[in-house]
């Protein structure tokens, strides 16, 4: 379920509401530091379950033919490369880069690659003579990649390409606090989230925080309902949840035959 960005919130909003619940406003008995933390924490956790924020990132072809994954980024969905446009590309990044063209770079399982120059080996090769795999020719026109330790590995049909568009899932955190990043509706999830980990490592140092950690953790997974599951599950359904109009569309394309 997609909202504004003007209608999220910021890490320090949060944190104000968990230094309330935890009756720390000065921020004495935890550092500022262990607070955001744990409320970055419980933003990774709902991108790595629901898969919510998608991003993309638009840079230049490496020489070498391979790069790290970006920053922030996971779960690589798709790449595309072009040539240079019209428009002046002498930028650090191609925001202002018209693409005239484009392809798709596809995975290839298997494939390794130390860059540009090395060759690559594969099991699935064009030099390949295992008796019991078909032959592939030269590749043609293919674009190809895989990601290896963190590593992109590109193809050297991607060498006659100037950028490179990397669309993949993101994490929903920030290095700036006062960034708006976080969407109102997972607010709750979050901020409980939040106060049940500060408040487990509180309860060590004052057992009286038991008492706390044990209601919150309460208030985030049962449910608060019979017709309704706990703020965590919301949260995530909430995310995972389709807009309506896409969901309209949807449906209207897989009722019309291709006739």
């Amino acid at each position: 379920m997609n909202i504004s960005p003007d209608n999220f919130c910021t890490v320090e909003e949060i944190k104000a509401d968990v230094l309330v619940r935890l009756d720390d406003q000065e921020e004495r008995k935890l550092s500022p530091g262990y607070y955001v933390r744990q409320i970055k924490k419980g933003l990774e956790e709902l991108s790595f379950m629901t898969y919510f924020n998608t991003v993309y990132v638009d840079l230049t072809m490496p020489q070498t033919l391979t790069m790290p994954i970006p920053k922030n980024m996971w779960n690589i969905k798709d790449i595309f490369v072009w040539k240079h446009g019209s428009v002046d590309c002498n930028q650090s990044t191609c925001d202002d880069c018209s693409i005239p063209g484009m392809e798709r770079v596809f995975y290839k399982r298997n494939f390794i690659s130390k860059g540009k120059g090395y060759g690559y080996t594969a099991r699935n090769h064009e030099n390949s003579h295992d008796p019991f795999m078909r032959r592939t020719g030269n590749g043609g026109g293919l674009k190809w990649y895989n990601v290896v330790e963190g590593i992109i590995m590109l193809s050297e049909s991607c060498d006659c390409y100037d950028r490179i568009r990397i669309v993949a899932n993101g994490l929903m955190t920030a290095d700036v606090n006062k960034v708006k990043i976080i969407p109102i509706f997972v607010r709750q999830a979050v901020t409980l989230w939040a106060t049940c980990e500060c408040a487990a490592a509180l309860k060590k140092k004052d057992p009286t925080y038991r008492v706390v950690w044990a209601d919150t953790r309460t208030e985030l997974y049962s449910p608060t309902s019979r017709q309704t599951g706990n703020v965590f599950d919301e949260a995530l359904y909430r995310l995972k949840k389709r807009d309506a109009k896409e969901m309209s569309d949807f449906n209207t394309y897989l009722s019309v035959m291709n006739y």
